[in-house]
């Protein structure tokens, strides 16, 4: 075999190669795409106001008609509002992962900032049981970003 066949039979797999690795991260980002459409819309949901409102009326009738006392339900409904709003500094720092994603700039995944998003989506799921099977799905992908599992990502 001539140097010139040797030397295309060596482009030629390395296109292959390369058409591999694409295919891969092209089937990631699929995988990726849903995920992160629910995360954003939740994380929307989450911090409309309007939404919240009615969340913590819900809260509070829901408490009320269950015989709970007027003053500890106030008291409790005290709580779940702070909670609630506790919540949304560490899903302003996820929006902005995302959005640093997005924009193709490279971001920096701190552990304890990957590690306080993944506690905070994990309160969120118990605020939102309506959405928890998404919230699993999106817990579980960034529990995989952050283990390396799937795509190298530099932590």
């Amino acid at each position: 075999m001539s140097e010139e066949e040797v030397r295309k039979e060596k482009v030629m797999s390395d296109v292959e190669e390369v058409r591999g690795i694409l295919s891969a991260v092209t089937e990631f980002i699929e995988k990726l795409k849903e995920p992160i459409k629910d995360l954003i819309n939740l994380l929307m949901t989450a911090l409309d106001g309007a939404k919240l409102g009615e969340d913590v009326g819900a809260f509070y009738s829901n408490l009320i008609k269950s015989g709970i006392p007027k003053e500890l339900a106030q008291e409790m409904t005290k709580d779940y509002l702070k909670h609630r709003l506790e919540s949304a500094p560490s899903l302003r720092s996820l929006t902005k992962i995302f959005s640093e994603v997005m924009s193709k700039k490279k971001p920096r995944f701190e552990i304890s900032k990957v590690d306080e998003a993944l506690k905070t989506l994990e309160e969120l799921k118990e605020l939102k049981p309506e959405v928890s099977e998404k919230l699993d799905k999106i817990i579980d992908l960034i529990k995989k970003l952050k283990e390396g599992k799937g795509m190298a990502i530099t932590l």
